[in-house]
């Protein structure tokens, strides 16, 4: 763990919450950065540290039911896509679908939030 906390392994988390943060204000598409998350090994890390992001900012907002069926089903989405990432399924075509959803379950943060 303290090998993962001193290597990449948070640089990689904090990369995924910038990067999901610039996707929910469009400063940058899906496509673009499905291709990205694709494009290495840790494409499924990747989706495992978007999915530990949902969760966190979640917060209050489980007790709101629109709300929590959006969270329930974007999560369903990424369970999907890290079981096609094990298959010959493109993993970009698979990513960019679960990228398209997050802005609709994850709206973008106030300025000022903590990561």
């Amino acid at each position: 763990a303290d090998r993962w906390l001193q290597g990449e392994g948070m640089a990689l988390r904090r990369q995924v919450a910038e990067e999901l943060d610039r996707l929910a204000a469009g400063r940058v598409g899906a496509v673009e950065l499905a291709q990205r998350w694709s494009g290495d090994e840790h494409a499924d890390l990747r989706l495992r540290h978007a999915a530990d992001l949902a969760l966190r900012r979640a917060g209050d907002g489980l007790t709101d039911p629109n709300r929590l069926n959006k969270l329930a089903a974007w999560f369903d989405a990424a369970n999907r896509t890290r079981d096609l990432l094990r298959t010959t399924v493109r993993a970009d075509l698979a990513v960019v679908e679960l990228l398209l959803a997050w802005t609709a379950a994850n709206p973008a943060p106030s300025k000022g939030s903590i990561r």
